[in-house]
C-alpha cells in the first residue's frame, strides 16, 4: 500500500511537463561606437598579442566606403580610408549585458551558442571571451576583407547566461606600411530555455493528496 502511494506521487510530480526553447539575446554589431572600445597592442607575436603597452584608439563608424564590405558596418581608428594607422594588432572589444527578468515561474536559460558575422581589416587572428582565448577559432589569415564570415561558438562553460559578457576580437594590420584598420560584426547569443509549467490546482490537490495518504498509512504503521 504504501509503495502505491509512492508510486502515485512521484508518477504526479514527473507527470508535470517539461520543454524546450530557444531565444536569441542582444544583438550587437558595430553600428554604434558607444558600444565598443579599441586599443593598438603594438606588432608583438600572435601568442602575446603584442608586447607593448595597449593604447586606447578612437572608434568612428564607417560609413561603407567603396574598398570596404558594403553589407555591413564597420568600425575604424580612422575617419577615412586614405588615412594611415600602424601595422601590428588592434583590440575590438564589446560587453553584452543579458537580462532574462522576463522569464516566467519554473523557466531557465542556458547558453546554446554565439552566431557572429564578421569582416575584417586586415586579418581576425583571435577571440577571446570573458577574457579566455576562444580554442575553436584558428585566424582569419585572408587579406580580401571585403567579405561577411559567419562563425559560429559554442561547446563553451565560461559564458555568462544572465550577466554581462566581453568579447575582444584581436585583429592584424598585416601592411608593411602604414594603412587603414577596421573591423565590422554582428553578434548574437541563442540560449536554450527550458520551460516547467507551473502544475494547474487540480494537479496540486491531487499531489498533496497521494502525500497525505502516504502519511496516514505511516502513521498508522507507527501505531500498531
Amino acid at each position: 500500500m504504501l509503495k502505491l502511494a509512492s508510486l502515485m506521487a512521484l508518477g504526479l510530480m514527473s507527470a508535470i511537463p517539461a520543454y524546450a526553447d530557444t531565444i536569441d539575446g542582444v544583438l550587437r554589431d558595430t553600428t554604434d561606437v558607444s558600444n565598443w572600445e579599441a586599443k593598438f597592442l603594438g606588432i608583438g607575436t600572435a601568442k602575446t598579442w603584442g608586447n607593448d603597452t595597449p593604447v586606447d584608439r578612437d572608434l568612428y563608424v564607417v560609413a561603407p566606403l567603396s574598398t570596404w564590405n558594403k553589407n555591413i558596418s564597420w568600425i575604424s581608428t580612422q575617419q577615412l580610408a586614405t588615412d594611415f594607422d600602424l601595422p601590428g594588432y588592434y583590440s575590438y572589444k564589446t560587453t553584452i549585458t543579458e537580462d532574462f527578468g522576463f522569464l516566467g515561474a519554473g523557466q531557465s536559460a542556458v547558453f546554446s551558442e554565439l552566431n557572429i558575422n564578421f569582416a575584417a581589416d586586415n586579418q581576425l587572428r583571435a577571440i577571446i571571451i570573458n577574457g579566455t582565448l576562444y580554442d575553436g577559432f584558428d585566424g582569419f589569415f585572408d587579406n580580401n576583407y571585403a567579405q561577411i564570415n559567419p562563425l559560429q561558438v559554442s561547446g563553451i562553460d565560461y559564458w555568462n547566461n544572465d550577466g554581462l559578457n566581453t568579447i575582444e576580437f584581436i585583429v592584424y594590420n598585416s601592411m608593411n606600411i602604414n594603412s587603414p584598420t577596421g573591423f565590422a560584426a554582428e553578434i548574437q547569443a541563442t540560449y536554450t530555455v527550458t520551460n516547467s509549467p507551473v502544475p494547474e490546482p487540480e494537479t496540486y490537490a491531487m499531489l498533496l493528496a497521494g502525500i497525505g495518504f502516504i502519511g496516514a498509512v505511516v502513521r498508522r504503521r507507527k501505531s500498531m
